[in-house]
């Protein structure tokens, strides 16, 4: 399967997933992230009364849409400070911002605050700047839609977005090297010289000195034997000293760089030296 096609499938495959994902898979990824969100207020709600000890006991979710705060103190509260924490902590995480607060009770479980946001038709803050005694209450938040799904279709819109700049940087990549003037073509390979790298595929070999020295030597004079004495001196000319197993060695390890399955062969030529197959 070619690179490309490759990166596709796997995109397609990817945005498939969050398409089909269960509902209750869905429903545990929302309620998860939710419910973190929900604590983050419950700690600055009491903050903001001058409370840094006690608890804020575990959220509680009473429907698909709604959650509910308790907490293991008493407490006092300024609407205009609550309206303020809940709304910000919302923006922040991305969560829905159309929704009703009820303040309730302990004892009595009676409403004894609430208020509404939504549209300007539909937003409704009442009594603000009234402190609230001190006294046991919990704080009920609830959506007009369920949390869930705006928490996966944001999940899904990033994942296909990083897949897609994924493709797109693929894609320039792939074009800077074909414009590339330092990069020749060598059989199912780019080659170059200067760079000292093999390009296949999406895949990119570094070569060490020596190694692209003997691979740009033999690739000028591909399909053509190439004297031992000649390769020497060609590669390692500039330092005086020659060794010849060292050609073996670094000419055993350049081998390795091309697959059977490539089309490239870099051979030995009894008597002679090496040469470059290319197909």
């Amino acid at each position: 399967m070619k690179p490309i096609v490759l990166i596709i499938f796997i995109a397609i495959t990817f945005s498939a997933g969050f398409i089909i994902i269960k509902d209750r898979e869905r429903a545990v990824v929302g309620d998860q992230r939710a419910q973190l969100v929900m604590r983050e207020i419950g700690h600055r709600i009491l903050l903001h009364s001058g409370d840094s000890n006690s608890r804020v006991l575990p959220v509680k979710r009473i429907s698909a849409s709604a959650y509910q705060l308790e907490f293991e103190s008493s407490f006092q509260f300024i609407p205009d400070t609550l309206v303020n924490v809940i709304h910000s902590s919302l923006t922040r995480a991305g969560l829905p911002l159309t929704y009703a607060v009820n303040v309730f009770d302990c004892k009595t479980l009676s409403i004894i605050y609430g208020y509404q946001i939504g549209d300007n038709a539909n937003t409704t803050v009442p009594c603000l700047g009234r402190d609230q005694v001190k006294d046991c209450y919990s704080i009920q938040i609830t959506f007009q839609q369920a949390v869930s799904n705006n928490a996966i279709i944001g999940y899904a819109g990033l994942g296909i977005g990083l897949l897609l700049a994924g493709f797109l940087f693929l894609q320039r990549a792939q074009k800077a090297q074909r414009t590339d003037p330092s990069f020749v073509p060598l059989g199912s390979y780019s080659f170059s010289f200067e760079k000292r790298v093999l390009h296949t595929g999406n895949a990119a070999i570094t070569l060490t000195d020596k190694e692209s020295k003997i691979l740009n030597v033999l690739s000028v004079n591909r399909n053509q034997a190439i004297d031992r004495d000649q390769l020497m001196k060609e590669v390692w000319e500039d330092e005086g000293v020659i060794v010849g197993r060292s050609l073996d060695v670094f000419v055993s390890k350049l081998r390795k760089k091309f697959p059977p399955s490539s089309r490239i062969k870099l051979v030995s030529v009894h008597g002679k030296g090496y040469k470059l197959e290319v197909e």
